[in-house]
């Protein structure tokens, strides 16, 4: 399989055991990457990979979720969100979960901004790619610098340019759109102890 790679493809995937040789899941995701192998990013796999990436219980979940007052309608639904799209129990996520979950998320890692406080409720909530990422930055205090190294060491193309035009507002005539790939890389790399233990 991997002579059909292209050498670029080669070379990335000898590089991801290389940074990373005590964290093999991570490196794995890196290579299925470069192979081509990239999710749609849905709600769900969001989700997801958020779970996967932190290790979280339904426990922790759940109370992520009682930070904001937030319910999911029973617990079926709420692990329905997490089961392979082509599984009966799977259960469609819609826009208001994922945002009151990274709402939730942020408050239990870096506490409740007085100034900044979570919506009262979610309904008819839009949420993309470049929203999903500007929350998880929040909850994890990346700076710019910080997401330099991370998509570095992700074997990702993103300049500086890039990252502020993520965060840019739509409309700003420097807005870019965060594609699914980019914010795949990013889920990725959270998984990484390296990451974490910026």
């Amino acid at each position: 399989m991997i002579n059909t790679l292209d050498p670029n493809q080669r070379r990335d995937i000898k590089s991801a055991f290389f940074i990373f040789p005590n964290e093999p899941a991570v490196a794995r995701l890196i290579i299925e990457q470069r192979k081509g192998y990239i999710s749609r990013m849905t709600n769900n796999s969001v989700l997801q990979k958020i779970q996967f990436a932190l290790n979280l219980s339904t426990a922790d979940i759940v109370g992520i979720y009682k930070l904001v007052n937030y319910s999911v309608a029973d617990e079926k639904t709420l692990a329905g969100y997490f089961i392979d799209n082509k599984s009966e129990a799977f259960v469609l996520c819609p826009n208001q979960a994922v945002a009151a979950f990274l709402d939730g998320l942020i408050i239990s890692r870096r506490g409740v901004n007085e100034k900044n406080p979570a919506p009262a409720g979610y309904s008819n909530i839009a949420l993309d790619n470049n929203d999903v990422f500007k929350k998880l930055r929040i909850a994890f205090d990346f700076h710019t610098e910080d997401l330099e190294v991370i998509f570095e060491k992700a074997m990702s193309e993103v300049s500086k340019n890039d990252l502020s035009a993520f965060f840019r507002k739509k409309g700003h005539k420097h807005y870019k759109v965060c594609s699914d790939p980019i914010l795949e890389s990013f889920l990725i790399m959270i998984r990484s102890k390296k990451v974490l233990a910026k």
